[in-house]
């Protein structure tokens, strides 16, 4: 809708121009600076729009999720590091950890890491480190007890799951390229 909306703005403020026009929103059409707001706002729903129509095409797979998670938090962090109107609002979203009291409960804030760790599950990191386009990408500490976490929760051979998905990570064992003699 906003994208509609800006793509009508010529004919728009045109229309708001006119001296025999009445309208309820007149003085918004042709202020410069609302104009410029609409603008700020695509700028950071663009890239989401077109990373959650990527995740529901036919195509989709469970290993774009992790990545496209990571790229949403590398686009609100230059959003907030930007001049964006809405660039404090998205710095503080961001930043928001913690908790609040809200009448006699205590809920996490509502805050970008919480929306992250509710979307983004242990098996999201596992099917992107499990693509065969991926099996390269550094895995970090913090990963990999994820990972661990995730195969003794599900998993009844904790150990051999870990070891093969190692395995498949340093094409190693089953997963080796065997030589043709």
């Amino acid at each position: 809708m906003l994208k509609s909306l800006d793509n009508s703005k010529d004919a728009l403020r045109d229309f708001a121009f006119q001296k025999d026009v009445e309208i309820k929103y007149k003085h918004q059409l042709v202020k410069h600076e609302w104009w410029a707001r609409i603008s700020d706002l695509l700028e950071i729903l663009h890239l989401i729009h077109e990373l959650q129509v990527m995740l529901e095409s036919n195509r989709a797979n469970i290993s774009q999720v992790y990545p496209h998670w990571l790229q949403i938090e590398l686009h609100l962090t230059a959003i907030a590091n930007s001049p964006n109107y809405f660039a404090l609002d998205i710095q503080e979203y961001l930043n928001e950890v913690g908790t609040e009291k809200i009448g006699n409960r205590t809920v996490e804030k509502k805050g970008w890491t919480r929306r992250k760790r509710r979307q983004l599950t242990p098996i999201h990191l596992a099917a992107y480190f499990l693509h065969p386009e991926n099996y390269h990408v550094e895995l970090t500490p913090n990963q990999l007890s994820q990972m661990r976490k995730h195969f003794n929760r599900f998993t009844s051979d904790r150990g051999k799951a870990l070891e093969q998905f190692l395995d498949f990570r340093s094409q190693q064992s089953h997963f080796s390229e065997t030589k043709a003699p």
